[in-house]
């Protein structure tokens, strides 16, 4: 993979003094710290009653202090790779088992595809109702409760008809499967941006949020090779047929949601018994949820394997060498497997910086990528931000399939917007590079301190 890098100390040097010294106002708000950061993200399974937020603040309550203070120097940051919970999840999941499996709906017969839809979504653990096989009729019956097919009409229904309900489902399918494209660039976008900003990163995953973090990881990995030993994974409860790089993970044998899933699909075997007998079980009666079920006593084997494998994870993980440069604005770029999209900028000054000219007036691009799936990374230091309007943009230059690019914003205020991804049907080749599709603005303005007269940026997205 060609990849230019230009430090931040290299960058510094090549500006004229006057660029240099031409402006007080400060684009961040603390000042920079040396110590090495972890990213540690919970992914989150489906329609799971714990509030997300309130996992990952239960997650950095539980360990943040114990792992600064085990590896000094260092610290550890919780975040949410969020899967949006839907009414469809449990379609999503039988969606990424089928692309799991290399299955397609062509594989499948009406019939077949209906019967499996309808045995994901039992919400029972035993094992015959789980391997039963439908009847149309049966399943047009589940789905009159489902989707509102008029139950008084089943004893006329024609194949026909039938064949008109999968058409449905497969089109509804082929939504699903771009909302996890999405959810899958999204999280690869972040991971591959903490990794070339040196920091290292590790997944909790749990239900769901197992079949997103192997997909998103893999794609990080691929995008950066060098750095891929510095991401690591914990499973938790997975659905999955495998985890990113043979991954520590824990599913219960008494995890009802797993179990049945396992009599219609390919999943790794439950591999830890968490049951403290029937007087004490204060578990849940399905056995599946990420805290009650797994983590919130420290008394659940589950809860003892996870806390030393995310101890060992963190004296033993590398960090990434590869580092790109942060501050007041910071954008990363990534896409799949075509040739070539570039980033670009636009800054107040009318500097416009991209793969011909890699350094403007105030920002740098520092990672330029020309052979599939990125990254490419753009920055303005904290004391280069300049007032007036920053605008990031791509342009697809080279490939022969439409291709699909995601930008990640970060801000010197401390504020990461969700990152914006962009299909792109035709490479336009430098005919593009006047014209890029703009994905974010950002204007800055400034804040003065009346006291101290200390002049701050201010920033607003759109």
């Amino acid at each position: 993979m060609k990849k230019t890098l230009i430090y931040t100390a290299c960058v510094a040097a090549l500006f004229s003094p006057s660029v240099l010294s031409q402006s007080t106002l400060n684009g961040c708000l603390g000042t920079a710290t040396e110590e090495r950061e972890t990213k540690i993200y919970f992914a989150n399974g489906v329609l799971v009653p714990d509030d997300e937020n309130a996992t990952v603040a239960f997650l950095r309550h539980q360990y943040k202090r114990t792992l600064e203070s085990a590896e000094q120097g260092q610290i550890f940051t919780f975040l949410s790779a969020d899967n949006p919970i839907v009414s469809a999840d449990v379609i999503e999941v039988i969606n990424q088992k089928l692309a799991e499996a290399g299955i397609a709906n062509q594989g499948l017969s009406a019939l077949q595809l209906l019967q499996l839809l309808r045995a994901a979504s039992l919400n029972t653990g035993d094992a015959e109702v789980a391997n039963s096989m439908y009847t149309a009729e049966e399943i047009l019956r589940y789905l009159a409760l489902t989707i509102g097919v008029n139950e008084n009409i089943i004893p006329s229904i024609t194949p026909r008809f039938l064949e008109n309900i999968v058409t449905a489902i497969i089109v509804a399918r082929a939504r699903e499967i771009a909302n996890i494209r999405s959810v899958e660039s999204r999280h690869s976008n972040f991971y591959t941006s903490d990794l070339l900003a040196g920091k290292r990163v590790f997944v909790i995953a749990h239900s769901q949020g197992n079949l997103f973090a192997n997909v998103s990881l893999t794609s990080a990995a691929r995008s950066l090779p060098g750095a891929a030993d510095s991401l690591a994974m914990i499973g938790v409860a997975t659905p999955a047929a495998g985890q990113f790089r043979s991954s520590f993970y824990r599913t219960a044998n008494d995890d009802l949601v797993i179990l049945v899933l396992s009599r219609i699909a390919t999943v790794l075997p439950a591999n830890i018994d968490n049951d403290p007998g029937i007087p004490n079980d204060f578990r849940s009666i399905v056995g599946h949820f990420f805290v009650q079920d797994y983590m919130k006593n420290s008394q659940l084997p589950s809860r003892r394997d996870i806390d030393a494998e995310l101890t060992r994870l963190a004296s033993t993980v590398p960090f990434p060498t590869l580092e790109a440069g942060e501050g007041a604005i910071r954008a990363t770029l990534t896409w799949d497997a075509q040739p070539d999209v570039d980033l670009h900028a636009f800054e107040p000054n009318g500097s416009h910086v991209y793969y011909r000219r890699f350094r403007g007036r105030s920002g740098t691009l520092d990672v330029d990528d020309t052979s599939s799936f990125g990254p490419e990374n753009y920055f303005v230091a904290c004391n280069k931000i300049e007032l007036g309007t920053y605008r990031i943009g791509v342009n697809y230059y080279a490939g022969s399939a439409p291709s699909t690019a995601t930008v990640s914003l970060f801000l010197g205020d401390g504020r990461i917007p969700s990152p914006k991804t962009l299909k792109l049907p035709i490479a336009r080749g430098a005919a593009g590079n006047g014209s890029p599709q703009i994905l974010f603005t950002i204007q800055v303005t400034e804040n003065v301190d009346p006291q101290t007269q200390k002049r701050s940026a201010v920033y607003t997205v759109q």
